[in-house]
């Protein structure tokens, strides 16, 4: 699979495209969502199953010092009741100057990726590229080189190495 493949199965799926459209309308402005709804979407497609971006929490992630998450998750869990929308200020979370460097310090380079819809096209976002995500590698990212039992213990706790057989270790 290539970013551009991706990108087209992402709006091609009826539900993903849904929930991007509603991130852009009610979610903080410069929202992206990101984490497990595009890592677990490009490993189910690996493995020959259809997504279900409902079935885990969707991360919109933003960075914008003193805002507010509140409004946004209250006005999106209205718009779109079904998934559980966790809507993080990334700025004070993570010690970095904007979403970006913010979302490079997550664990894994598969998880550190999102997705806006922005200007009628989807917009994407992978500080550590795609290549893992898409070989199906579980790499830390360099923010966690030295803590890889973090990321072993998160791989265990959700049990990626089950639900994705075929995915393996960097």
């Amino acid at each position: 699979m290539t970013e551009a493949e991706f990108a087209h199965r992402v709006l091609a799926h009826g539900r993903m495209a849904a929930l991007l459209r509603a991130a852009a309308r009610h979610g903080p402005p410069g929202g992206w969502l990101g984490a497990g709804f595009l890592r677990n979407a490009a490993w189910d497609w690996l493995h020959g199953r259809e997504p279900d971006p409902d079935a885990a929490d969707l991360d919109l992630v933003f960075h914008a010092p003193g805002l507010d998450t509140a409004p946004f998750a209250a006005g999106l869990a209205q718009a779109e009741p079904g998934p559980r929308w966790e809507v993080v200020n990334q700025a004070g979370l993570m010690p970095a100057d904007d979403l970006a460097g913010a979302i490079a310090l997550w664990p894994e380079t598969a998880t550190a990726i999102a997705a806006r819809w922005e200007g009628g096209r989807l917009a994407l976002l992978a500080p550590h590229g795609w290549a893992d995500l898409f070989a199906l590698r579980l790499r830390p990212t360099p923010a966690f080189a030295q803590r890889r039992a973090v990321v072993e213990a998160r791989a265990a706790a959700r049990g990626w190495f089950a639900r994705w057989p075929g995915l393996a270790w960097a």
